[in-house]
């Protein structure tokens, strides 16, 4: 009876690679992204985690080191017309824009910039270790940026959540 050889070979995995906006370095499996999206709060019961829907994300830098995402970032946003905010933006139910300070209704869908350490992970998998907001943008100031109507349109479930309004029906933050 011939022997059955049993061979192990190792598992090899083929990651993207990319070249590094700030230094021109190339790289691969982990990165520093800025992305550009439109996104709209779902707030929860307060026992539950309000939820993040995400449309149009799109990558605008990717570095392959903190100190490259830190000396690009206000380059990147200066590009896209947008300053990072002194206080940036979380997932309260009303943010101030970037552009005017007017508020941003975070349950409808608004543009957003944010920063995050990704990591390219087996079948084609991404996985966030940090993010972090930058900047958002009101309605009034976001159209330059071309979708937000197309999303509105496209969008077939209104949002559940109820932005924060004042009793007389306000929205309420100082930006």
């Amino acid at each position: 009876m011939p022997q059955l050889g049993l061979e192990l070979k190792a598992m090899t995995t083929d990651y993207m690679e990319f070249e590094c906006m700030a230094c021109s370095k190339m790289f691969s499996r982990l990165w520093f992204d800025i992305s550009r999206s439109y996104d709209r709060v779902h707030y929860k019961h307060p026992r539950a985690p309000d939820e993040v829907e995400v449309s149009m994300s799109e990558g605008i830098g990717i570095f392959c080191s903190a100190a490259c995402l830190e000396a690009s970032r206000d380059r990147v946003m200066r590009d896209q017309g947008v300053l990072i905010p002194r206080v940036r933006p979380g997932i309260e139910p009303i943010e101030c824009c970037a552009k005017c300070a007017g508020p941003v209704d975070m349950s409808d869908w608004h543009l957003t910039f944010s920063e995050a350490l990704l990591e390219e992970q087996a079948h084609a998998r991404v996985g966030t270790h940090e993010f972090e907001y930058l900047a958002v943008v009101c309605k009034r100031c976001a159209p330059k940026f071309g979708t937000m109507r197309s999303i509105e349109i496209e969008d077939r479930e209104p949002s559940s959540s109820t932005p924060a309004k004042s009793p007389s029906g306000l929205m309420e933050k100082a930006c």
